[in-house]
């Protein structure tokens, strides 16, 4: 057996929704590390489409094994159409998770985001109801007009998508194109596939195979975002460490001028008092011209220490601010930490 005849039988198709879900994992664990340790609400989005495309592989994976082990074929009449709806969701969420932080009118993107959300919920029950109503047994979805109807309409969806992500975005669009261009190529498989009344070989192989460009390409870009943050923050965190330790020798010059002070404030006040004794002893003993002479010695004195006061208090006012922009920087610093 070839390799590719080994892709066309259903251990092969098995084996390649392994591969998708072993990669979606890896995304899954980094993601949420990145989440625990930032805590940043955009990697929601993100986590749970992933994590939605792994639960799909793995169910898909799971009937597969069924078919091959033990000859039990999944039910036509509810798996295909239940993951074809979730899948929609799911590439939804990625969209939102990958394109709608650039979007200038977010408005027109959450319309468009939730009106094929709701619109699938509400529709999924009464295509259900329609699809059991004709189903018969051996009839499979994939070779239905529920099928066709179906791929078109998400066609429609994805191609939006490739338009809004290449307006939008400015890096790494050229991937996100890709990954969403694979689902297509999906889709355009399952078209063929209705009118070639099902799928076989090669056809088959790229309709498994297409989908591992997804994790891979939304993987890269997860990839490079976190890292550009990395470089960002430690940047960030440079430039603020630049700024605390000019804001440190700034406080550390201000507490020298505060200590020269000080020391005026205290030779003042000692010479102003012992003008003061002096005075005291002339009132006491008799009154003199000298009197006159020590008391306006004594009011330019105060006056100049009030003066010195005055410039403390601005001075301390200055350091003030200085003391609470350093603590605004080190919680910045903190925050930073945090996140490198």
């Amino acid at each position: 057996m070839t390799f590719l005849e080994f892709l066309e039988s259903n251990g092969g198709l098995a084996f390649l929704h392994f591969l998708q879900a072993v990669l979606f994992l890896m995304m899954i664990y980094i993601l949420t590390a990145e989440y625990i340790r930032t805590r940043n609400a955009d990697l929601i989005f993100k986590l749970t489409a992933c994590s939605s495309i792994t639960i799909i592989n793995v169910a898909t994976i799971v009937a597969y094994s069924l078919l091959i082990f033990y000859d039990i074929e999944a039910p036509q009449s509810f798996f295909p159409l239940l993951l074809n709806s979730m899948f929609v969701i799911v590439v939804l969420a990625l969209a939102h998770a990958f394109i709608y932080e650039f979007i200038t009118r977010k408005d027109v993107f959450q319309t468009f985001f939730w009106t094929n959300v709701i619109g699938i919920i509400i529709a999924y029950p009464p295509i259900q109801i329609s699809w059991l109503s004709v189903f018969k047994e051996g009839m499979l979805f994939e070779n239905s007009s529920f099928q066709l109807s179906f791929s078109i309409y998400f066609i429609l969806v994805l191609t939006y998508i490739i338009y809004l992500n290449a307006k939008h975005r400015k890096k790494y669009r050229l991937r996100l194109s890709i990954a969403f261009l694979s689902i297509i190529v999906v889709q355009l498989c399952n078209i063929y596939g209705v009118y070639a009344d099902g799928l076989t070989g090669a056809a088959r192989v790229i309709r498994s195979a297409a989908p591992l460009l997804v994790p891979i390409m939304f993987g890269s870009v997860v990839f490079k975002e976190l890292i550009e943050n990395n470089v960002r923050m430690t940047s960030q965190l440079k430039d603020t460490f630049s700024t605390q330790q000019k804001l440190v020798n700034e406080l550390d010059h201000m507490s020298h001028q505060l200590g020269s002070l000080s020391e005026k404030l205290f030779e003042k006040s000692y010479d102003s008092w012992s003008r003061l004794t002096d005075i005291k002893e002339l009132v006491d003993v008799e009154k003199n011209h000298d009197l006159d002479q020590h008391i306006r010695m004594h009011s330019r004195d105060i006056e100049e220490v009030a003066g010195l006061t005055e410039n403390l208090r601005s001075l301390i006012e200055t350091v003030n601010d200085k003391t609470e922009h350093l603590s605004r920087s080190s919680a910045q610093i903190s925050y930073i930490n945090q996140h490198t």
